[in-house]
């Protein structure tokens, strides 16, 4: 899976954050990934309080859910980029019961 601590995930962010973004949200599996992700982009704007770090399992509906509603707390979201996605050539179950890719790629991210 690529999530906003590599890759595209982590330019886009700091392409968001680098113009004046207020607050950047990052959605990550491993928080101390996140945290590396969020100094990264820290050191390379001179931003370091612009981005967050909240904790998402595309594989759990139950912490994409609690993702959505710690999401409603701010007074707006203005952009969500849906980025994380995975491709697997073997047939795994998430522990939802889904097909793994279905539910990261399609189910969790609608």
């Amino acid at each position: 899976m690529h999530h906003a601590t590599n890759g595209l995930g982590l330019e886009t962010v700091r392409h968001i954050v680098t113009p004046g973004a207020s607050k950047a949200i990052l959605g990550i599996r491993t928080i101390s990934k996140g945290l590396s992700a969020k100094a990264d982009i820290g050191t390379s704007t001179g931003r370091i309080r612009v981005v967050g770090v909240r904790e998402l399992n595309l594989e759990s509906f139950a912490s994409v859910n609690d993702f959505a509603t710690r999401a409603e707390s701010p007074d707006r979201v203005d952009t969500a980029i849906m980025n994380a996605g995975m491709v697997s050539l073997q047939w795994d179950l998430s522990p939802e019961g889904w097909e793994r890719q279905i539910q990261v790629n399609v189910l969790s991210t609608t």
